[in-house]
């Protein structure tokens, strides 16, 4: 039986949460461009994101990355869980671990950095890191993969 979805939090919950983990070390500047202030996120990855990368990210499709504003948009619980569980610098370690390519704005770093397998096992490390295991996206298709 999966668990009852989440409701979002308030929208001033959210951003008053979001907003402190903005003050911790690498989440002030876009993970993908550094840009300073990003005011989007991707929750599936936990990342912080300026306005630029956050329309390439659309069209990556749900199934891969989505984007929610900092300050406009109220975030479910688990989407918090993951935002607290990740973070720009630990993508960026995982990113350099793995010998993705770690910046550079523009579609195309982008595109490949976020479909290739090893973005995907990362994205799983984050859902169990932050207890989302069980529920919504692993039952729309998203399969268990080896973070190895």
């Amino acid at each position: 039986m999966l668990p009852a979805p989440r409701s979002p939090l308030p929208a001033s919950d959210s951003v008053l949460q979001l907003l402190a983990l903005q003050k911790l070390p690498g989440n002030n500047t876009c993970c993908d461009c550094s840009a300073p202030a990003p005011q989007w996120a991707s929750p599936k990855f936990g990342v912080f994101i300026c306005l630029t990368c956050a329309g390439v990210h659309r069209g990556l499709g749900v199934h891969i990355s989505f984007v929610r504003s900092v300050t406009m948009d109220a975030f479910k619980g688990e989407e918090m869980a993951r935002m607290e569980k990740g973070g720009n610098n630990r993508w960026k370690e995982y990113c350099r671990s793995k010998r993705m390519l770690e910046t550079g704005g523009g579609e195309g770093g982008i595109k490949e950095r976020y479909e290739d397998d090893a973005a995907a096992n990362y994205k799983d490390m984050v859902f169990r890191s932050a207890g989302a295991v069980a529920g919504g996206e692993r039952e729309r298709g998203l399969t268990e993969r080896s973070c190895s």
